[in-house]
């Protein structure tokens, strides 16, 4: 009962989730809905055909395509703005839109990328229209703590201070010789 009242908390910290069925091929995108500043978005692709689905539709897969928001985010020289993913029945393949940096120059807000899934292949004449999508990624401000040796001295401190004011706390809730005292003794 407690999974089903946290599930609507946890769907929306996810980020952005869509899904779909386009020519027999089922698909999902995953991406998140916030980015530091300097940091890379990744769109995670994953489409399957079921196995009683064998002879229905295209023979083809689906070939996604990325536009990103202009001079927000940039990407790798080998970044691909074109991925094709055809699953054949039973199964499913993944990709993957990676290492789309968003600029430390731009203004902190909401951009969105162009996503499109369009069918490919196949026997059949007429395939399906596409589908566009807008996946919305807000710029948030930089890390708190840069990343390599702060990262790991700040936490460490934070731990030591925190742990030194617990044992203060203790020593003075327990009073004097508290360690030393004996327990009553046990009576079977």
């Amino acid at each position: 009962m407690l999974g089903s009242a946290l599930w609507p908390l946890v769907t929306t910290i996810l980020g952005f989730e869509a899904s779909g069925e386009l020519d027999g091929v089922r698909y999902r995108l995953l991406a998140p809905d916030w980015i530091w500043q300097g940091q890379a978005v990744n769109v995670l692709l994953s489409a399957w055909r079921d196995a009683g689905e064998a002879g229905q539709g295209r023979s083809g897969g689906l070939r996604f395509t990325i536009e990103p928001p202009a001079g927000a985010f940039a990407a790798p020289l080998d970044a691909p703005r074109v991925f094709s993913l055809a699953p054949p029945a039973g199964e499913a393949r993944r990709g993957a839109f990676i290492g789309w940096v968003a600029s430390a120059h731009v203004p902190l807000g909401a951009y969105a990328f162009g996503l499109t899934v369009e069918a490919e292949g196949g026997e059949m004449a007429g395939p399906p229209a596409p589908v566009r999508l807008s996946v919305p990624v807000e710029i948030i401000r930089g890390q708190a703590v840069p990343p390599g040796r702060l990262a790991i001295i700040v936490p460490g401190i934070v731990a030591l201070l925190a742990t030194l004011g617990i044992g203060r706390l203790l020593s003075r809730w327990a009073g004097r010789g508290f360690l030393g005292r004996a327990g009553a003794a046990a009576a079977p």
